[in-house]
């Protein structure tokens, strides 16, 4: 299927109706998405039976404040930032995709796709607008990245890495974009913090602490604690 031109209009309106008033207005990525197809041309928008099972596919959302864009403009400036030969990632995906379907969060990843010259997945992880990039048909499957990868026009990159708690194992990971510098898998403990500590003194072992931008844990073994009432 090609996105056209003439396609805009009819997704911006039932982008408009899934965001029940969240994502952002998206008029503005209506006007952007505008301007790239008449620079680069239609788009194809492949399904997910089109894609190779190991297709490297790049999910994409814009975070914040949607009000500011009132003021500064939305643009594509982040994009090359993030597929560039020296930032975070070596290389452009094989196709990308929204992660919510609505706002403006529908209509940006078709403009990622015209000027990355990959199709677009018809597809996102929720359907509708959500207000946390965390309450998505992901989370249901335990399916979260293990690691999010955030930039700004201004060439400010951070990536969001994962140790994940479980009831039975403490999973950590180090990337460096969207390669895996080193991960662990050590039983967690009864008092969670020890299993923790455990795996990242693991993969400490393979980068300088200095090197880390940031930790994101994401557990599930107090919350299951906590039901049972041990």
């Amino acid at each position: 299927m090609r996105c056209t031109a003439d396609d805009i209009a009819p997704m911006a309106r039932g982008a408009a109706v899934l965001g029940g008033g969240g994502a952002g207005d998206p008029f503005i990525a209506e006007v952007m998405l505008g301007e790239v197809l008449r620079d680069k041309g239609p788009i194809d928008v492949i399904g997910p039976d089109e894609l190779d099972d190991d297709a490297d596919v790049a999910p994409l959302a814009l975070m914040g404040s949607p009000h500011a864009l009132s003021e500064k403009l939305l643009g594509t400036a982040e994009l090359p930032i993030l597929f560039s030969g020296n930032a975070l990632r070596s290389r452009p995906p094989a196709a990308v995709m929204p992660y919510e379907m609505a706002g403006m969060n529908a209509l940006y990843p078709l403009a990622a796709a015209a000027l990355l010259e990959v199709p677009c997945v018809d597809g996102d992880f929720a359907g509708r607008g959500v207000p946390s990039l965390d309450l998505v048909t992901l989370e249901l499957d335990d399916g979260q990245p293990d690691a999010y990868i955030l930039c700004d026009p201004n060439r400010r990159t951070v990536t969001i890495q994962k140790i994940d708690v479980g009831g039975t194992n403490t999973d950590a990971v180090v990337l460096d974009g969207s390669r895996v510098v080193a991960a662990t898998k050590a039983p967690t403990s009864e008092d969670v913090t020890s299993g923790i500590l455990t795996a990242l003194g693991e993969v400490r072992k393979a980068v300088a602490v200095d090197d880390i931008a940031s930790v994101f844990i994401g557990t599930t073994a107090l919350h299951q604690r906590d039901r049972t009432g041990s």
